[in-house]
């Protein structure tokens, strides 16, 4: 069954530490979420209460349709920590609190939850109530309505969150964990160096993960490689290009290096040169571009041929720092 709600809550973790820069990291990451919104929530928009961004229905009447998927899909945004289903409350009285929040358990409680407590925050510090207060209150009336729900303040099977701001009251509960991170575009972009394996892409969604939007270039060696390859590689891109306004993808044919390679130099030191050849074109089109640095996905002794001489010896080609998440 779909769940609806009036809307979702985004709390955003690591930004919220950036106290110089913070409103541009802020700016970056509500660019990104609001481009993520036009593609699967068009009718909805987004505001910037302190502390979180709530997303609402455009229209005032209308409510959030299967607002645990939209929540998930705003869960992998970076820079998001936590996203989850929130009801509003528009009158800020203790008594409209109480009777919302009554309504919120009797609503939205599941047969396992057997424990709950109340937590309250007060970013309105003028209310006639403490947080503690708010606790008492709202904790003694969710017990009496609901019979048997026990109360459980340590390790309660059900937390009911309650915001109260100036002038709105929030509610919520369960959500989805976020992918944390800070927001992508917000640090400069870098060329990833992506293969068909799992290593590269892991190694760019960790840079995008720190800000860093990313482009792509792959290396192709036909006849030796066949369109497989070519095929798996932008799938890999295209996934990686979700978390981002865009993505470019460079395709280089390498067979004629190869073969040159394999003709004129030792056998034990194909390797290098091969890899040598990719970052000088790696490294190239990235000057072309203004990229800032390079990413790959090597780690240091995870093969026999990435040793701390074999990736110094390749690295020097490049003019620029190389990323190795």
């Amino acid at each position: 069954m779909n769940r609806s709600a009036s809307s979702i809550m985004l709390r955003y973790g690591e930004v919220f530490l950036k106290r110089g820069r913070r409103k541009y990291f802020l700016d970056v990451l509500a660019t990104n979420l609001q481009r993520r919104l036009n593609a699967f929530a068009p009718d909805c928009k987004l505001l910037r209460p302190y502390g979180s961004f709530l997303v609402v229905p455009r229209d005032d009447d209308a409510r959030i349709e299967d607002a645990d998927a939209l929540a998930t899909e705003l869960a992998s945004v970076f820079g998001i920590v936590w996203a989850g289903p929130c009801e509003i409350v528009p009158t800020v009285s203790p008594e409209a609190v109480e009777a919302a929040v009554v309504a919120y358990a009797t609503k939205y409680r599941k047969r396992r939850y057997e424990t709950f407590k109340i937590e309250t925050k007060r970013s309105y510090k003028r209310y006639p109530m403490t947080s503690i207060e708010c606790n008492r209150r709202l904790g003694s009336a969710v017990y009496l309505s609901q019979g048997d729900l026990e109360v459980d303040i340590h390790q309660p099977d059900w937390t009911i969150r309650v915001s109260i701001q100036e002038q709105r009251v929030l509610i919520h509960g369960t959500g989805v964990g976020g992918v944390g991170g800070l927001p992508v575009a917000s640090n400069g972009k870098a060329l990833l160096l992506l293969s068909g394996g799992i290593d590269s892409p892991v190694a760019g969604w960790l840079t995008m993960k720190r800000g860093v939007s990313i482009d792509a270039v792959t290396f192709l060696s036909p006849p030796f490689t066949g369109p497989q390859a070519r095929e798996k590689v932008e799938q890999l891109a295209a996934k990686l290009a979700k978390h981002q306004r865009s993505m470019n993808l460079w395709l280089v044919r390498l067979t004629e290096i190869q073969e040159f390679y394999r003709d004129n130099a030792p056998p034990p030191l194909l390797l290098l040169l091969y890899r040598r050849s990719m970052f000088r074109i790696a490294d190239t089109i990235a000057s072309q571009n203004k990229h800032g640095a390079l990413v790959t996905g090597e780690s240091l002794g995870q093969v026999a041929s990435q040793t701390i001489p074999n990736m110094h010896c390749i690295g020097k080609v490049a003019t620029r720092p190389i990323i190795q998440p």
